[in-house]
């Protein structure tokens, strides 16, 4: 095997196991309603990740038609864990203890000089998100001009708060060595793409909030009408699928 290529796949399975991790870790805060409504560190803890789809069609009797993208698998083919810039920032968090993750983050920006270039929040309405979870995350750049990314995913029930601790990233956005990650980008939380199992040129891409365009001239929206099992394709009959 290629050395690089070993590298690179060791790479990435240390971090699945980080975004694994990290979207476990138990959280809680005065304003989460968790104790009643549960938490999502909770409902992940008996998920198997790596087995899930990495996106499905959802059908709710009150809003129809809906689609959910896994953010494990998101995280898992746009990021590489940078286990350097971690250790680095964990041996400042052990010295502010006594602090919240924020206020470390802050602290450690000053400290540092890095210049935090770029702000994301998946939450964020005009993001379109189809992700079945939420995170946040700041673009760095460090005093060499190398560029990484800190990730927090939420784990509580309130968005208020129940945050995971900080975890350092590369982003990748270019063909990896096992062909994963094409064009694949860590904002990019509304490509899903809509597909017919029998066959795979009736396919709809995501164009913003919602609507789902095929690649004909003019384009047609699809409007998909659930027919009591699954959501028939409109131009053949078969199951459509969601995939990102």
């Amino acid at each position: 095997m290629n050395i690089a290529r070993e590298a690179y796949l060791s790479k990435r399975q240390e971090t699945k196991s980080v975004i694994e991790t990290m979207m476990t870790e138990k959280v809680g805060h005065l304003l989460d309603s968790g104790a009643i409504y549960g938490r999502a560190y909770q409902q992940r803890i008996d998920s198997n990740f790596t087995t899930a789809p990495n996106a499905v069609i959802i059908h709710d009797d009150w809003s129809g038609f809906d689609v959910k993208a896994s953010l494990y698998h998101h995280l898992c083919r746009t990021v590489l864990f940078n286990s350097e810039k971690q250790q680095e920032f964990d041996s400042f968090a052990q010295l502010h203890e006594d602090l919240t993750w924020s206020d470390i983050i802050a602290k450690w920006e000053g400290h540092t000089g890095y210049d935090f270039t770029e702000y994301f929040d998946s939450l964020d309405m005009n993001n379109c998100s189809f992700l079945d979870g939420v995170f946040y995350a700041w673009v760095i750049e460090d005093n060499q001009g190398n560029e990484f990314v800190l990730i927090r995913t939420h784990n509580g029930c309130d968005y208020r708060g129940g945050y995971s601790k900080p975890y350092m990233f590369d982003k990748c956005s270019h063909r990896n060595f096992d062909n994963s990650g094409l064009d694949c980008d860590l904002f990019r939380v509304a490509d899903v793409d809509i597909i017919c199992k029998d066959n795979v040129e009736h396919h709809w891409m995501h164009e913003g909030f919602g609507k789902f365009l095929d690649d004909s001239w003019p384009q047609t929206e699809l409007r998909p009408i659930w027919n009591g099992q699954f959501y028939p394709c409109p131009k053949c009959g078969g199951k459509l699928v969601a995939d990102m």
